[in-house]
């Protein structure tokens, strides 16, 4: 599953650069 934080795993899809403007890579595969 796909893990961003405490905001939401669909956020790195298609607002993660957006969101705090840091890029994708904070995404965290478990």
């Amino acid at each position: 599953r796909l893990y961003w934080l405490s905001t939401g795993a669909y956020t790195t899809s298609y607002s993660a650069v957006e969101f705090n403007g840091f890029p994708p890579l904070k995404a965290y595969y478990l």
